[in-house]
């Protein structure tokens, strides 16, 4: 059996598999604000900033911030998210991954 089979992408192309490590949650600082937009402004541009080798990447693998991957099966939604609600303005942190063959 094909792995593509198993993990097959949503019909529009979406992936829907992924691992993740977090989120993690730190208090807001607003002092943070000048780091935040520099970091959304690289982002837009990916020449900015440099490209990172990959992770080792497996379920129970130590992954960034020393957090363990997880495996998540967004099921039918087609964005690979992990929200809640938080009664205080909170940081949070999810580092998301997948390999594509």
């Amino acid at each position: 059996m094909n792995v593509s089979d198993l993990l097959p992408l949503h019909p529009d192309g979406y992936v829907r598999y992924w691992l993740i490590a977090g989120p993690t949650e730190s208090p807001h600082d607003p002092g943070d604000l000048e780091t935040d937009l520099a970091i959304r402004e690289n982002a837009i541009d990916p020449t900015i900033l440099p490209a990172l080798p990959p992770p080792e990447m497996g379920s129970g693998e130590t992954g960034p911030d020393d957090i363990p991957w997880q495996y998540h099966d967004a099921k039918h939604n087609v964005f690979a998210e992990c929200s809640g609600f938080w009664h205080n303005l909170t940081k949070l942190n999810t580092f998301f991954a997948t390999e594509l063959h």
